[in-house]
């Protein structure tokens, strides 16, 4: 899910950047829904949505930072926190699944 969200974010990034269709102003209002949106899904600990919404974060704080090619490719399984290498993880933890 997390690069889901890496891939969404790039398709809004540069397909109206090329196009000439958007403003800069308008991609610091998608980081700020995306954070957002992120704080609410870690409220809700929703592993997957923190995924998803981590990578759309992470895509988009990089193209209004200028700094695209350190965009991180894999999210840590554990922490869910964007990491630069895959990470395997076997088991979830425990406190993201409500009984």
């Amino acid at each position: 899910m997390y690069q889901d969200g890496l891939l969404h974010a790039l398709d809004d990034v540069l397909i109206p950047t090329g196009l000439g269709t958007r403003k800069k102003e308008s991609f610091n209002q998608d980081l700020a829904e995306a954070d957002s949106t992120l704080l609410h899904m870690l409220q809700r600990e929703d592993a997957i949505e923190i995924a998803y919404w981590t990578g759309r974060r992470e895509a988009t704080k990089a193209f209004c930072s200028g700094r695209i090619k350190r965009i991180p490719t894999y999210i840590h399984p554990y922490r869910l926190k964007p990491v630069p290498k895959f990470v395997r993880g076997h088991r979830w933890p425990a406190r993201l699944f409500k009984e």
